[in-house]
């Protein structure tokens, strides 16, 4: 008896994914969709920004003051800064994340409202979805403040009181990080894989931490992306470390 197997052929599809998180990327598809073009995608998130900058320093200052750092923002950053020249970084949407962050802060200890539990929540997934490294050092001093308030505070709230302002406001950010878990995993397998992570591994000449040595230089099969990662990224590397007299 003769079985026979049809050979079947496979055709892969390479698809192309940033290595930076996918905030900024949404901000350029929204002002490509609705607008026309990224970049006023980006011009909104830089004024945004901008806002709540002023918004925030409200919540510490007085409010003239909170204004000149407001104008100063516009000025400095939203006039003449790469964050809205250019399309890298993702500066202006994780700035809005730590204003709004910071800004609910002190208005949510003073308070207790559920709208500035929310907007703390919202700067969090913000930073996340942006830088959440940085994002994560921001973290630790607001909670630290936040526990000092709940357990030790003069006005300390009652736990039941606690979680009806936390509940909706923890389902969110879990409901962010669950996407982005699933955005991982759609674009590089695995949910904990992060895109930067497999990018330098693959590509990067420059070390982690500028007091590490450099990296053993890969095979690039494009003149662009060495160009990059050895005479830009390495080379600046390089130079840092020469100033700070580093033995590499």
């Amino acid at each position: 008896m003769w079985v026979h197997f049809e050979s079947i052929q496979i055709t892969m599809q390479p698809t192309y994914m940033s290595m930076y998180f996918p905030a900024q990327g949404l901000i350029l598809a929204a002002g490509k969709i609705l607008l026309g073009h990224p970049w006023f995608g980006l011009l909104c998130v830089t004024a945004l920004m901008c806002a709540a900058l002023c918004w925030m320093l409200q919540a510490w200052i007085p409010p003239s003051w909170a204004l000149l750092g407001g104008v100063l923002a516009v000025l400095r950053i939203g006039l003449f800064s790469y964050w809205i020249d250019t399309y890298s970084g993702g500066g202006s949407v994780a700035a809005l994340g730590g204003a709004l962050v910071l800004g609910a802060l002190p208005r949510f200890i003073r308070t207790a409202r559920l709208r500035y539990s929310l907007l703390m929540a919202l700067g969090l997934i913000v930073l996340a979805l942006s830088r959440p490294f940085e994002g994560l050092l921001l973290c630790f001093p607001v909670g630290f403040v936040l526990m000092r308030w709940i357990f030790a505070g003069k006005h300390r709230p009652t736990a039941a009181f606690v979680f009806r302002r936390a509940a909706l406001p923890l389902a969110l950010i879990v409901a962010a990080l669950a996407w982005l878990g699933y955005y991982d995993y759609r674009a590089f397998g695995n949910p904990l894989t992060l895109p930067y992570s497999v990018d330098r591994a693959q590509y990067a000449a420059a070390p982690y931490w500028i007091w590490q040595s450099p990296r053993p230089e890969p095979v690039y099969r494009h003149k662009a992306l060495h160009d990059f990662y050895v005479d830009v990224e390495l080379s600046y590397a390089k130079r840092l470390q020469h100033r700070l007299r580093l033995p590499f």
